[in-house]
């Protein structure tokens, strides 16, 4: 032992003898003191015990909370991409007249197809960035799709694309 360890020892072992020799002589004092200490070490006991149920308890209601809240998310996104469909389908459904008489160059269907031309781009880069479990039993479906939205995105772009020519060629005539 190191001497100055040894120096901070030996005053806490004459504290500790000068204690029992007073104990020794006092029997019922040793009795009441060790019984007052076993209070102390339950309360200490007990303290960590509620801790421990405490925690657990803030632990599960943290789960609880999570789970709500992922539910809650799924729902608003849901929510989201059912009423981003109604819009282009209403949008569509408003524009479909025109489109019918081959008016591509109105702003509002040039605009609803540069909205779909965006939107199957977003979709592209969405489905090329998921990871699909190959055990994925529909993994054909979404590799389907992303074809067809590829295809759409493609025709969309030829088609604004000549719709700009032809629009050139009515300026320079």
């Amino acid at each position: 032992m190191r001497q100055e360890a040894a120096f901070r020892f030996i005053p806490e072992l004459i504290g500790d003898i000068a204690h029992t020799m007073e104990l020794s002589g006092n029997p019922e004092l040793l009795y009441v003191e060790a019984a007052v200490n076993t209070l102390h070490m339950a309360a200490d006991v007990f303290e960590a015990v509620e801790e421990h149920k405490n925690t657990k308890r803030k632990k599960e209601t943290k789960q609880a909370i999570q789970e709500k809240y992922s539910e809650l998310e799924k729902k608003r996104t849901d929510h989201y991409i059912q009423e981003a469909v109604r819009n282009i389908d209403n949008t569509f459904v408003r524009l479909k007249i025109k489109m019918c008489d081959g008016q591509f160059r109105d702003t509002e269907v040039r605009k609803f197809i540069s909205c779909l031309k965006e939107e199957l781009h977003k979709l592209i880069d969405i489905f090329n960035d998921m990871k699909i479990d190959p055990d994925y039993p529909d993994r054909n479906k979404v590799e389907e799709l992303t074809r067809k939205a590829l295809r759409d995105y493609n025709k969309l772009l030829t088609v604004f694309i000549e719709e700009e020519k032809k629009d050139g060629k009515d300026e320079s005539e």
